[in-house]
């Protein structure tokens, strides 16, 4: 297992002076996005499930999908949207009355939350060919307003670069999404873990990289404010998952415009904004693959067959195949969150 290299250093923003223990965003609604794992166990097709809730039982799955403030998708959309905010009110103004095509690789669900929260920019979404035509008909109907397109695409063929992805969509001038740090929209909902479940490790499915990073930078803020005021600090270790092989098929959904076949590799520049702040998580933390690609498929069926929880994405499975793949090799007596990112709230309405 690859762990990101850990340095000193911190990430350098201002913080408040101090982080008050506060309640759950979302109330009382917290309860129902925190599951215990043995819930899922008579659902599951996944072999490992019942010896995970006898091994850990203190293993919780983390259902974004019941967040009436938006799923990590609509995360996404937000940050874009301030983003987006800033921009037309620095550098380019005239992006106010004339948006530029945004343009990102996506199997469907973060093109859509992008586009709902930013209804006048023309989303370019291209998606793997092998995506279902109701799919792409579906999320087509979805970008045509603004001027939005799918753009189906063999999406393990070659790693895409700013400029292919612009000549792929017809764009001149755009901002690649998939290129942007959109992490601190994420750091609330590590926020209410941590104070809700005061878990050990946190598993994650990997994606851009924005969420796992989120989590990184909410713990590098929560150490600067402890050894400020001189009070303890528990580390964390936030786990982020990737599949393995260049082949899989849940590497192309997972991780779609990252086509080398060596999972550290293919993250690329992401990396680099990571070893800032891993510094101060738990001795786990790092990026991972899950090298049984039939287990990502068992762990989505087993978060759709429960009842409590929509369709999730692929990458909210790969929390759960990782750690059904892994949970030998952990310490069964720590607590362990694992993160099912859910849908975008476009897909429900």
């Amino acid at each position: 297992m690859a762990l990101i290299e850990n340095n000193e250093r911190s990430i350098g923003r201002e913080v408040p002076l101090v982080e008050p223990k506060r309640e759950s965003t979302f109330g009382t609604l917290l309860e129902d996005r925190r599951i215990k794992l043995t819930e899922f166990a008579e659902h599951s097709k996944l072999i490992a499930l019942s010896r995970l809730t006898e091994r850990f039982p203190e293993v919780y799955v983390w259902d974004e999908s019941k967040n009436p403030g938006g799923s990590q998708k609509d995360r996404l959309g937000r940050g874009f949207q301030k983003f987006f905010e800033r921009l037309c009110s620095t550098t380019h103004p005239e992006y106010e009355e004339h948006p530029p095509d945004a343009v990102l690789v996506t199997h469907g669900a973060a093109a859509e939350a992008v586009q709902r929260y930013n209804p006048n920019v023309p989303v370019k979404a291209i998606v793997s060919s092998r995506m279902k035509k109701k799919r792409c008909v579906r999320l087509e109907e979805v970008l045509a307003p603004s001027g939005g397109r799918v753009y189906p695409y063999d999406l393990g063929a070659e790693q895409l670069s700013t400029a292919k992805k612009f000549e792929i969509t017809g764009t001149k001038e755009g901002i690649d999404l998939d290129t942007l740090d959109l992490s601190y929209g994420y750091r609330p909902m590590y926020r209410d873990i941590i104070n809700e479940l005061d878990p050990d490790g946190i598993v994650v499915g990997f994606g851009t990289g924005n969420c796992f990073k989120g989590g990184l930078d909410h713990l590098s803020v929560k150490k600067v404010l402890a050894d400020r005021h001189h009070v303890p600090f528990k580390p964390v270790s936030v786990i982020g998952v990737v599949p393995n092989r260049l082949d899989s098929r849940a590497r192309a959904l997972v991780a779609p415009f990252r086509s080398d076949p060596d999972p550290m590799k293919y993250l690329g520049d992401r990396i680099s904004l990571l070893r800032d702040v891993a510094a101060v998580c738990g001795s786990y933390t790092g990026v991972y693959p899950v090298h049984n690609d039939r287990r990502f498929k068992e762990a989505a069926e087993t978060l759709r067959a429960n009842s409590r929880i929509r369709p999730t994405s692929p990458s909210g499975a790969a929390s759960v195949a990782w750690f059904a793949e892994n949970y030998s090799h952990l310490d069964p007596t720590k607590r362990w969150v694992l993160i099912n990112t859910g849908e975008s709230l476009a897909l429900a309405s």
